[in-house]
């Protein structure tokens, strides 16, 4: 029996590896191709489902809605993209020409499974294990990453720009994400600084400071903005104090009222920024965006190509906003930088609302009424988790859901496990007053 349970425990030991680490996916893709990785992604997942079938308890059936909710959002419209839309960007798959977007989900879908499987539904008593293994995998990747932005600072921006050289192709193998990565902790970066202050341990703060070099030297500018947002707003959340915290939101909108009326102090701020930042990257977009404050000037290429796709599929929400385009509108060709915008373009506002569902689902199943700051933390990031994807195309990679969803499983997790020992407290205190020695 021992000897299954430690086969059982290498086996998604491994699995952990595969879903989380660029490194294997990377290594796996480039020697064997895609469609290979793809065939192993799913043989290694009915593996995983059939080790692992634990049930769920109250709180984890939040995030398994979640989880459910947010497949069906973006199996339908992967498939909506294949099925009715002409122009879509094409992907070759055994000789068959399948939109990007559905490529990219039949990838991910395994990578899904795997950590529904492993974080979920594996045996409680070898979860706290699984989540240390994906922290440390994480650290990997940061670290890995970290040292080839250093290397060659462009790495995240080449990546994501499928430009490549010997170097960048060194570094792919060695595990090293961009894009992925940097979104992914622009959402995650602040509860790593949660989890450091409330359990003490080292391995949390290197992922949280690190994570946040890696974000900002990446050069995505959103990502950067959102991530700073983020942290100041899990700042103001974790003050325990209700009227301090109140206090501090309405002073940072009242801000935010002036500067919107004041487009010139702000265009001169970003300025005075992007003369200090040495990111190129992000340098130029703050200049540019600077640029439209000061001058009205939208000819940059960060500001019109962006405002461009956006009105594009805003123009398509507001001609068909409750059934979407698809079937009224054929010519109709959706941004392909925003997952809660375009699928509402693609075919109607149910799938905005499928995306809010599953935010609800998450922060429901991650809330813990007797930490409310905890809570209120988890909340910032699903509202960074909607910023990103309102002005990214997130499905691209199963990285930014899956570390999310890990997230709020190793925060269910933990709830669980202080409600366990609190209940054994008061057990214990019981069995000793009955005893006579309390």
């Amino acid at each position: 029996m021992k000897k299954n349970s430690q086969f059982i425990n290498i086996i998604n030991y491994l699995t952990i590896a595969f879903a989380t680490l660029p490194l294997i996916s990377n290594v796996l893709s480039k020697f064997l191709g895609g469609v290979a990785y793809i065939i192993i992604s799913y043989i290694i997942t009915f593996f995983a489902m059939l080790i692992n079938s634990n049930k769920f308890d109250k709180k984890e059936r939040w995030l398994f809605r979640g989880f459910v909710v947010f497949i069906i959002f973006a199996a339908f419209y992967s498939l909506g993209t294949q099925l009715f839309i002409d122009h879509f960007r094409k992907r070759s798959v055994l000789g068959i020409d399948i939109s990007v977007t559905l490529y990219n989900f039949i990838s991910n879908l395994p990578l899904h499974l795997c950590c529904f499987f492993l974080f979920l539904r594996s045996k409680e008593e070898n979860r706290q294990k699984y989540f240390k293994f994906f922290f440390l995998c994480l650290l990997y990747t940061i670290i890995i990453t970290g040292i080839a932005l250093i290397v060659i600072p462009d790495f995240a921006t080449n990546d994501t720009a499928a430009i490549s050289t010997e170097n960048m192709g060194f570094f792919s193998l060695l595990g090293a994400s961009g894009y992925s990565l940097a979104y992914s902790l622009t959402v995650l970066v602040p509860i790593f600084f949660y989890f450091f202050f409330s359990t003490k341990k080292v391995l949390f703060i290197l992922i949280g400071l690190s994570g946040m070099f890696v974000t900002i030297k990446s050069g995505f500018l959103i990502a950067t903005s959102v991530l700073i947002f983020n942290c100041i707003l899990c700042l103001i959340f974790s003050i325990k104090s209700n009227f301090i915290r109140r206090f501090l939101i309405c002073v940072i909108f009242g801000i935010g009222i002036c500067l919107i009326f004041n487009p010139e102090f702000v265009g001169r701020t970003l300025l005075f920024f992007a003369d200090k930042i040495t990111i190129f990257t992000i340098k130029k977009r703050l200049i540019q965006i600077s640029n439209v404050f000061l001058y009205k000037d939208y000819s940059g290429d960060a500001v019109a190509g962006r405002i461009a796709v956006y009105i594009k599929t805003i123009d398509g929400i507001n001609e068909h906003p409750i059934i979407g385009n698809i079937f009224l509108n054929d010519s109709f060709a959706e941004s392909g930088h925003s997952t809660v915008l375009d699928p509402w373009a693609d075919f109607g506002i149910i799938f905005f609302f499928l995306f809010v569902i599953f935010l609800v689902c998450f922060y429901f199943g991650g809330r813990n009424k007797k930490k409310r700051n905890q809570s209120l933390i988890l909340l910032s990031l699903l509202l960074s988790f909607f910023l990103i994807s309102l002005l990214d195309p997130i499905l691209a990679s199963a990285m930014v859901f899956n570390y999310l969803f890990i997230i709020f499983c190793f925060v269910t997790y933990k709830n669980k496990d202080r409600e366990n020992l609190m209940v054994n407290d008061i057990t214990r205190s019981d069995i000793q007053v009955e005893r006579g020695t309390i």
